[in-house]
């Protein structure tokens, strides 16, 4: 089940002098228009006046502007946003919050525009080139609606291995982007141009304040009003919440209990035979505030939801993708819009053992960067500790001339491949034909703002453009609504307002070694509803065991292994290393490791290589037979050729 269908749209805009004859294809289409030089179909009835056309998708949750409320608008949100358009201009963008999606053609004008909102890389995927500019809800109905079949980017391949993501706005064809957050596109006289008021999104004025309380007051008042505008906008009958007992989406769901007039269902995932469990805190967390809880068993039977995980997301993800699409299945049952933490971690700086590191390794010489982490390395051949593997890779990024340049992607690269890596991974053909994608928007590091970059890289180019898409899509996939309380506007603008000890608290050895009192500030707000020993208690990222996964279903790396070689992209001898690696790796259940062991590594080749037969090998002519879909076991989807 596909879900909000009825925010299909699909169109063109022809550029240059440009005439194509073009046809558009739209199920349950309820609105076709024309205008210069193309043509637009929605799913969605288009609110149209004498001088303009205005498509509206999603919900505007919050406005601000004295001039305009909310309320005068209701269940007319295209009349919002067309007056918003006549007052302000472009502008209005910035006064509007929520998720959405804006379309608005100006007839007197003839512009075509396109407003994104400061959160989602989901809203709009397009094709661009010299003389046809067509976009599209999401990327198959593009692929669907093109007069012609774009080609693959090989570009995308060292790009998505060395992140486990796509990293910037290009997706893995040649040419076909989508629209990123906080961006607008004007279409004009024959011609495209981009605007983006992302400057104005993160201004980290840090100011010292007096008095606690008043401010944690501001703080839980900010994050209600987060929810309940959310709430308002979307109206859920049944609400639900990605729980897993940490600080993040305990205070989510906490607040939402408040305001939500019904018990609210959570849902966290756990796995067999894995020391890792997170479903205790949160069934305490759901019982202490009235709610439901329920246990997510996630297995190595899930694998086999791989394939449509990756269709209906549309990209090749890795990470924890799958325990979060499993659940999403799971909150399907129960819910028709789920609440969840992401960027939580994220605004209260998890990487700030970085930017304590920063601190001294700025002033050390490149010959003595590099000697420290040529030290890291050789410690590893006598203790396969996984904090030493952390340690390797956090020296390794400061063991560059200028670590500066490009330090996000390389940080990014932690459970993946790093570039030395991929240089082995690739074909020496391949390797040498491509290069690492760059994104459109550049979020610079310095040695000034290192530490505040840390927290707006990480939200831009991994909360935006990874954690919301794998989690929006999936439960958008299955019928279920997706609320993101921390990505507000006032709320983000307040969190980074506050003191940097605040934030994560205690001696430089503390802060260096993930031993300081993190979320200092957001903790003093939990101590109002939980008690101290749940709120200090210790907490831990979401591992998924996939090398626990993969040892139950050998024949899954063995087809996968087979698959890989085929495709023709790869170094046959570091696969056959890689593959044989980890299957030997050993380790007790209660162990974590996601440096050292491979299996975050495999999972991204399978999910990539999942992606090519989805959407490069099923658009291939030459390809007459279709890979199995739903309710195949993975080994025989893989062994498809």
């Amino acid at each position: 089940m596909r879900g909000l269908q009825e925010h299909d749209f699909v169109g063109y805009y022809e550029l240059g002098s440009s005439n194509q004859n073009i046809s558009l294809s739209l199920p349950l289409c309820k609105s076709k228009i024309s205008f210069a030089q193309g043509h637009l179909l929605s799913n969605k009835p288009i609110f149209e006046t004498n001088y303009y056309f205005v498509l509206l998708t999603g919900k505007i949750s919050m406005l601000y502007s004295k001039a305009f409320s909310l309320n005068m608008y209701e269940n007319r949100q295209e009349k919002l946003v067309l007056d918003l358009y006549k007052k302000y201009g472009d502008d209005f963008q910035k006064l509007i919050d929520g998720s959405f999606f804006i379309l608005i053609y100006d007839k007197n004008k003839k512009t075509l525009n396109f407003f994104n909102n400061r959160y989602c890389a989901t809203n709009m995927y397009y094709y661009l080139d010299e003389k046809i500019f067509f976009f599209a809800s999401d990327l198959k109905l593009l692929l669907k609606n093109l007069p012609f079949k774009p080609k693959f980017d090989m570009n995308s391949v060292p790009s998505f291995l060395s992140t486990g993501f796509s990293f910037n706005e290009k997706m893995q064809f040649k040419n076909i982007n989508r629209l990123l957050p906080t961006f607008r596109i004007t279409c004009v006289s024959g011609k495209i141009l981009f605007h983006n008021n992302w400057k104005s999104e993160f201004k980290f004025q840090r100011k010292p304040f007096n008095n606690l309380d008043k401010h944690l007051d501001k703080y839980e008042d900010l994050f209600q009003q987060s929810i309940k505008s959310y709430l308002d906008a979307v109206k859920p009958k049944q609400l639900g919440c990605f729980l897993s007992g940490g600080h993040d989406t305990s205070f989510v769901f906490l607040h939402a209990s408040k305001i939500f007039q019904k018990p609210i269902h959570s849902f966290t995932a756990y796995f067999e035979k894995s020391g890792f469990d997170e479903c205790p805190k949160a069934e305490y967390i759901t019982k202490k505030f009235g709610g439901k809880h329920h246990r997510v068993l996630v297995k190595s039977q899930h694998l086999d939801y791989v394939p449509e995980m990756v269709r209906n997301i549309e990209e090749p993800v890795s990470g924890s993708s799958l325990p979060v699409y499993v659940i999403a299945k799971q909150a399907s049952k129960y819910v028709d819009t789920a609440l969840t933490g992401d960027s939580g971690d994220t605004l209260w700086n998890e990487y700030h053992p970085l930017a304590e590191w920063h601190k001294y390794f700025r002033h050390l010489p490149f010959f003595a960067r590099k000697s420290l982490h040529k030290f890291s390395q050789a410690l590893l051949k006598f203790n396969g500790w996984e904090r030493f593997w952390e340690m390797e890779h956090a020296l390794g990024l400061f063991a560059k001339k200028n670590f500066y340049q490009d330090f996000f992607a390389n940080l990014c690269t932690y459970r993946q491949f790093k570039q030395d890596d991929i240089s082995g991974l690739l074909n020496k053909k391949v390797y040498e034909s491509t290069k690492m994608n760059k994104c459109m928007l550049d979020i610079p590091f310095n040695s000034r703002n290192f530490q505040d970059m840390l927290i707006e890289a990480k939200m831009f180019y991994g909360v935006y453009m990874y954690m919301n898409l794998s989690t929006q899509k999936a439960l958008e996939s299955q019928g279920v609504r997706f609320v993101a309380p921390y990505l507000n506007h006032k709320l983000i603008e307040f969190i980074t307002s506050l003191p940097h000890e605040w934030q994560n608290h205690g001696s430089s050895f503390k802060l260096i070694f993930n031993d300081a009192i993190k979320r200092r500030f957001h903790k003093q707000a939990l101590l109002r509803h939980l008690p101290k020993k749940y709120v200090y208690s210790s907490q831990q990222s979401l591992d998924v065991p996939y090398r626990l996964f993969f040892n139950e279903r050998p024949d899954i790396l063995k087809n996968l292994l087979f698959r890989l070689k085929k495709r023709g992209w790869y170094n046959e001898s570091v696969l056959n290393k890689l593959f044989l690696e980890i299957q030997k790796f050993k380790a007790k259940p209660h162990e974590i490791f996601e440096l050292k062991d491979h299996s975050y590594r495999v999972y991204s080749l399978l999910t990539f290589e999942v992606w090519c037969m989805e959407f490069l090998d099923r658009f291939n002519q030459k390809n007459k037979k279709k890979p199995a879909r739903s309710h195949t076991p993975l080994e025989d989807y893989l062994a498809w050729s």
